[in-house]
């Protein structure tokens, strides 16, 4: 019979009959439950549902697959609603005093974390749930220590730029949730590229905004004292900083599948440009020695992840930095040239929509014959729209950058703002993290097209990994004398635009 519990406005009685799951195992049936969700249930605050699932081995009762997920859905949710009204700083922030004060309901998007939002009188909040491992791929542990982290990024983050940070509310340590204020009326930079959003605004205050973050952030601006003890809590993710480290310089360069994939049209193309390349290598090795070990005048605290999915617009355009977990000290450079690199991935994502949405079926046809309803979808973005959403990326690689310069000149000149001016980041160092970025992300485990909805079995898709494969290369092994935003830009245009419009004579091209 289907699994369905039905919703209480008491988390206590959501919780009592989770953990009674005796009493409801006999009306599941199927398969034995997954190995891990005993795990899952415990860190998701059921801990006698873990303790039950634990124990069900050896023919007993066990749940179908969709019924976990759905133990888990309500088992995440009931614990949020449960500490939004028992912790005094969810309480007080949100204005509740009783069950019927608050509302929760999931958030999509986290790929690490469950996300809810929570409704009071007062307020809303982003309430995160975090587990030891991480949400999507469940085979990669993700200590608990990131949300401290994230605690810490964020309280000094927000102070430097309060309009391009979220508020932190709380960290609730012992049940692993953490809040920031929810914001109005944003979306991610991913989604205003999906439905066909130009945001032209966005790109010199988002590179404003990092520069506030790094300055805010370095030793001078915080004192050693304070930067001592925000180094030592950023150590308590160590595990999560070496992870990101090697997913991001070591995993993407080696010849392996178990963390890397790309089409197999593109494999002579991987093999020539990141594996074979002599002088990328070297390159790439100096880079991971500037990465490891930065010089003191450069190091801030770094966000490591500001992907499309990591910055939300405003309605007038203006940026928003979110997601703060895998924070560690690093070079500048760093982040900067992640934000170029993903402009760029901005620019190739718009050709590869627009390349699908040219070869897909006209929409609203579905089969007469067979006496199907026409499928519901969003109307197509014109083809028009799409050049002009590349266009605006493109333009925002080379913005992002000059509104971070900017903002350091304007700090540099004022004699009170000084000491929270931001390091000037060496141009070879940008380039050549915005290459690492753009190889990462196109044929690591998560490639950011297939995240974003392009579908991995279409030519767009190939298309576009073999363009965010041959700028990446050519960034990273030419570094040194590129012509910094401006030549970056140039060489993605050539990719979009050049003549032939083939991701492989793209890569040539460009390397």
């Amino acid at each position: 019979m289907p699994f369905t519990v039905e919703r209480s406005a008491s988390s206590a009685d959501e919780f009592a009959r989770l953990s009674s799951f005796a009493a409801f195992s006999a009306s599941l049936s199927g398969a034995a439950p997954p190995p891990d969700l005993a795990r899952r249930a415990s860190e998701l605050g059921s801990f006698s549902l873990a303790a039950r699932l634990s124990s069900s081995a050896g023919g007993a009762p066990s749940p179908r697959p969709d019924a976990a997920a759905a133990l888990a859905a309500l088992a995440g949710e009931a614990l949020v609603r449960e500490r939004c009204l028992d912790a005094p700083e969810f309480a007080a922030a949100l204005g509740a005093a009783s069950p019927d004060d608050i509302s929760v309901a999931p958030l999509s998007g986290g790929l690490t974390n469950s996300v809810y939002l929570v409704t009071g009188p007062r307020s809303k909040l982003v309430v995160k749930h975090g587990g030891s491992f991480h949400r999507v791929a469940n085979d990669i542990p993700f200590t608990l220590a990131r949300m401290e982290t994230e605690a810490a990024c964020l309280r000094v983050a927000h102070a430097a730029a309060p309009d391009a940070v979220p508020l932190f509310v709380h960290h609730d340590k012992e049940h692993n949730l953490l809040a920031t204020e929810f914001l109005e009326g944003r979306e991610t930079l991913a989604d205003a590229l999906a439905r066909g959003r130009v945001a032209r605004g966005m790109g010199p205050a988002l590179g404003a905004a990092l520069a506030r973050l790094a300055g805010a952030s370095t030793p001078a601006a915080l004192g050693p004292a304070a930067f001592a003890s925000l180094a030592a809590t950023l150590d308590a993710s160590a595990s999560l900083a070496g992870f990101m480290f090697d997913y991001v310089f070591v995993h993407p360069f080696e010849r392996s599948t178990t963390h890397n994939s790309w089409p197999a049209a593109l494999g002579g193309e991987v093999e020539r440009l990141v594996f074979s390349d002599e002088k990328l290598r070297a390159e790439l090795a100096s880079l991971i020695e500037t990465r490891a070990a930065p010089a003191a005048e450069q190091t801030v605290v770094s966000h490591t992840d500001i992907w499309l999915c990591n910055v939300l617009l405003a309605q007038d355009d203006a940026p928003c930095i979110i997601d703060f977990e895998f924070g560690c000290l690093a070079p500048a450079a760093f982040d900067l040239g992640h934000l170029v690199a993903q402009m760029a991935f901005g620019a190739f994502l718009a050709r590869a929509l627009a390349d699908s949405e040219a070869a897909a079926p006209a929409r609203g046809g579905a089969s007469e014959a067979a006496g199907a309803k026409a499928e519901a979808k969003p109307p197509a973005v014109a083809a028009a729209t799409r050049r002009d959403q590349e266009g605006w990326m493109l333009e925002a690689m080379e913005e992002v950058w000059s509104g971070y310069e900017a903002e350091r000149a304007a700090a540099v000149a004022d004699p009170e703002a000084r000491a929270r001016a931001p390091p000037a980041p060496p141009v070879e160092d940008v380039l050549g993290f915005a290459g690492v970025v753009l190889v990462r992300w196109s044929i690591s485990r998560f490639n950011i097209f297939a995240c974003l909805g392009v579908d991995p079995a279409t030519p767009a898709f190939e298309a576009a990994v073999g363009r965010a494969v041959a700028l990446g290369a050519a960034l990273l092994r030419e570094r040194r004398s590129i012509a910094g935003a401006a030549g970056a830009a140039a060489l993605a245009r050539a990719l979009l635009g050049g003549e032939g419009g083939g991701a492989g004579a793209g890569g040539a091209r460009a390397a």
